[in-house]
């Protein structure tokens, strides 16, 4: 067998973009680094200032997912843009806790 070429190597030993974000890039604890971080990724920002991603949001499939500007996605959001995903611009997308029960009941 053959040395591996640089990109080959790259592709063999290096995660996936989805990892990346899902293990590293969302626990980055400064807003602005962990954006460009996203961005380098694949996520397309209109406006990548005036977006946030909280800590704890998981991203399937970065390349297919567009945000425009001034939109916010939660902490524990799960955002699988396998097929596809445009949030619009003003668009806040809560995440919900893990303590959180959709069947309680009023009280």
């Amino acid at each position: 067998m053959g040395r591996l070429s640089r990109s080959a190597w790259v592709q063999r030993w290096l995660p996936p973009p989805s990892y990346a974000l899902n293990h590293i890039v969302n626990r980055i604890p400064l807003i602005g680094p962990r954006m460009r971080a996203y961005e380098l990724l694949g996520v397309r920002f209109d406006d990548v200032r005036s977006t946030t991603i909280m800590l704890g949001a998981e991203v399937e499939q970065p390349r297919d997912l567009q945000i425009g500007a001034r939109s916010i996605v939660g902490g524990g959001c799960l955002l699988d843009a396998r097929g596809g995903i445009t949030i619009g611009s003003d668009v806040n997308i809560t995440g919900l806790g893990p303590d959180h029960d959709c069947q309680a009941r009023r009280r």
